[in-house]
């Protein structure tokens, strides 16, 4: 038994080897600086509803800053640089995801041709071009264990900065009512870093022998902040992730028992609530507010309802080709879009809208493909190996697509999230199948069959 359990890591380590403490340093300290540089607002945590009048947005997106220019070239260098350099990894990208990202990629790069506003098209392409590079290059080069330090790393490094930016500004208010940390971004923004950054700990806590305190320690750190946000959609998509990951690989006995035994135990949980006189539709009136208020209009989800039904009417007038790869959010039309719906409006603020105006049917329908596809995939590499690092992959796939539903963040390749999901899933996508790396990455070893086995019953139920 203790044989085939050194003969297991030994093939793990083997057939999905971790990068060096040094390019991980490296890599975390430059894509620090990039998502420190791309996404910074110091004082959005100064301002009324934590977002720009919709004038500025018009202004930031007609003029942009020079140093974000700057900042995207860099990430692009960096992963067409880690592309170029041999791996010491065995991957192959010729797969059926890959190529639907492929496909998805040509069509927004198409859609240059239809577009109305060539220029931001342009802009926006090439910024995306250099997020994907950084992503891909990054994928040959890092395990899935680096990615969950790499996302810990950027996560705390930019975690401490909003803290310095708030308590600089006196806005650290953890106490008071309607507070949310912002930090030097939005709320929701930094609800969905820290999320991440809550998986990226609690399978670490998972994975590793060594450092668990260290990975504890991030996982609350990261949770506390993830409340202080109040975004609920962060907190629902973590605990779907975690949730969904558990079961996933769980026993037939256990998920009998929780399939069976949660229902039971709420609606117990309901029947005393109501013995003791608690009045359960303010109780979950208050619950679903998550601390923010009269802020928080469940109803129309903070104004997403009437925002997309006036994207969907946008979307009739160009159905199947779109505006083009962000061509939609024009100045023009942040403007006129902010007016009508009384907040400012940078963004559809649902991933699979955006989709939708940037390429229309046709896109969506690749899109939707590759995220069916994907979920297949990881899902049944979960199933092979049941290992945490693996089970990481797919709660951050369930965390993003609950993530894209309310948000546009994942639209574009080139956020902290959308980095380090991109990068997750490329790197197991991409990764020899099981089977294959055994027989390639281990030939002398004679009992691959019982190695595999103790591989394949090692998880994290």
């Amino acid at each position: 038994m203790m044989h085939n359990e050194v003969m297991a890591d030994q093939l793990m380590q083997t057939s999905e080897s971790r990068a060096s403490f040094s390019l991980l340093s490296v890599l975390i300290v430059l894509f620090s600086a990039a998502f420190f540089v791309n996404e910074v607002d110091w004082e959005v945590s100064t301002l009324d509803n934590y977002a720009v009048a919709a004038d500025e947005a018009e202004d930031q997106v007609a003029l942009g800053k020079s140093s974000r220019k700057v900042s995207y070239v860099a990430i692009g260098v960096i992963g067409l640089v880690m592309l170029v350099v041999p791996g010491r990894q065995q991957v192959n990208f010729a797969n059926l995801p890959f190529a639907l990202l492929g496909t998805f990629t040509l069509i927004c790069l198409a859609s240059f041709i239809w577009t109305d506003t060539t220029w931001l098209t342009t802009k926006r392409l090439v910024i995306a071009i250099f997020g994907l590079l950084a992503i891909v290059g990054a994928a040959k080069h890092l395990s899935t264990r680096d990615v969950m330090d790499v996302a810990l790393g950027i996560g705390t490094i930019l975690l401490a900065i909003s803290l310095y930016a708030e308590l600089s500004l006196g806005t650290f208010q953890p106490f008071a009512s309607e507070y949310r940390f912002a930090g030097i971004v939005h709320p929701n923004t930094q609800g969905g870093a820290c999320g991440l950054m809550v998986l990226a700990a609690f399978f670490g806590m998972k994975a590793s022998r060594r450092g668990k305190f260290l990975y504890f320690g991030l996982f609350v750190l990261a949770g506390v902040f993830l409340v202080l946000t109040k975004s609920r959609t962060s907190v629902a998509a973590c605990l779907c992730g975690v949730s969904a990951a558990w079961y996933l690989v769980a026993s037939r006995e256990k998920q009998a028992i929780v399939g069976m035994g949660l229902p039971a135990a709420i609606c117990a949980a309901l029947v005393a609530l109501l013995l003791v006189g608690v009045e359960l539709s303010s109780s979950a009136t208050s619950a679903a507010q998550f601390g923010r208020g009269a802020e928080a209009d469940l109803v129309s989800l903070n104004g997403r309802v009437p925002l997309w039904g006036s994207m969907l009417e946008f979307i009739s007038e160009r159905p199947l080709l779109g505006y083009g790869y962000q061509g939609f959010w024009t100045p023009d039309r942040i403007y006129e879009v902010s007016l009508e719906q009384e907040w400012t409006v940078p963004s559809a603020h649902s991933t699979f809208l955006d989709v939708l105006l940037n390429t229309g049917v046709l896109g969506m329908m690749v899109f939707a493909l590759g995220i069916l596809v994907t979920f297949r995939r990881v899902i049944r590499r979960c199933l092979e190996t049941r290992t945490p690092a693996d089970c990481f992959v797919f709660a951050a796939l369930v965390y993003a697509f609950i993530g894209s539903i309310f948000e546009s963040g994942y639209s574009q390749p080139n956020g902290f999230e959308p980095f380090i999901t991109g990068v997750a899933l490329l790197h197991l996508m991409s990764r020899l199948p099981q089977a294959q790396a055994v027989v390639e990455t281990a030939p002398n070893v004679n009992d691959t069959s019982a190695a595999w086995q103790a591989v394949s019953t090692g998880g994290i139920a």
